[in-house]
């Protein structure tokens, strides 16, 4: 019996004192803060839920894939004017669509006690459709738009501390945005226009979270990852409205994003 007791405290122990594993693919929900404004100007602004799936796959001891994609959907009001200059306040539905994959490296692998602290760079696709009018009642002139750009994540992520049950890390990123355009849906307003394409040029965003996990058992986690997500979309040149002889252009923008989600994760 004493031989029995040993050997499961052994285990115990060697669980409780083992490196927490890496591998991982995790759930999450939460809500967002979300602020966009146009120097036009105008603004559109409000809470937005998120669902997603996040996954960490170690390639070796010294490289990591990472994996992660967001669902947002939710009504924003919008403040700003007309094409003619009269004030318009509005509420509309959006839908938002993040993913991206990156590869890490492990810094510990060359500078002693920077162990698991990774620097990573990989590729993302954003889709933003502005006034889904498939979930709304449409009013003539009404328009949706879609948003989208490839973006190159570059950053690093590291811990502050760690023990058997937590495990506390900050991350920070830069996004050089490839690709950026919105596309206006002019078709849709019931005045003989056609749709219109407007390039957003050299376009950019940053990134700056943290992640607090519990770790229920040696496999199962819980945890809460607050970020701050800042993107600018810069001036487009103006185009001519194709069955038209009017000139539109997209203004610069910018936006920032508070986002506090909470998880469930296993290893593997």
């Amino acid at each position: 019996m004493k031989i029995i007791y040993t050997a499961i405290l052994c285990v115990l122990t060697s669980i409780l004192s083992s490196a927490i594993p890496q591998n991982s693919i995790s759930f999450f929900s939460g809500m967002t803060q979300y602020n966009y404004h146009e120097s036009a100007p105008s603004n559109e602004s409000g809470i937005l839920p998120n669902l997603g799936v996040a996954m960490t796959y170690n390639l070796s001891d010294n490289f990591q894939l990472n994996g992660y994609f967001d669902y947002q959907a939710a009504n924003l009001t919008y403040t700003g004017k007309t094409w003619g200059g009269a004030p318009l306040n509005l509420t509309a539905y959006h839908i938002f669509y993040d993913g991206n994959v990156t590869l890490g490296y492990n810094l510990g692998s060359m500078i002693s006690g920077l162990n698991q602290t990774y620097i990573y760079a990989g590729y993302g696709q954003y889709l933003w459709i502005r006034d889904d009018l498939a979930n709304e009642t449409p009013s003539k002139g009404d328009y949706s738009e879609d948003y989208s750009w490839g973006y190159i994540p570059i950053g690093i992520t590291a811990p502050i501390y760690q023990n058997s049950k937590f495990k506390l890390s900050w991350n920070a990123e830069y996004q050089i945005l490839t690709n950026p355009k919105v596309i206006a849906y002019l078709s849709q307003t019931g005045n003989g226009w056609g749709d219109v394409t407007l390039n957003l040029g050299n376009s950019y965003g940053a990134l700056l979270g943290a992640n607090v996990s519990y770790y229920v058992t040696s496999q199962w986690f819980l945890y809460l990852k607050p970020s701050y997500q800042y993107i600018y979309l810069a001036k487009s040149s103006p185009t001519t409205v194709p069955n038209s002889t009017i000139k539109v252009y997209e203004p610069s923008s910018s936006t920032n994003i508070w986002s506090c989600l909470i998880g469930i994760g296993y290893n593997f």
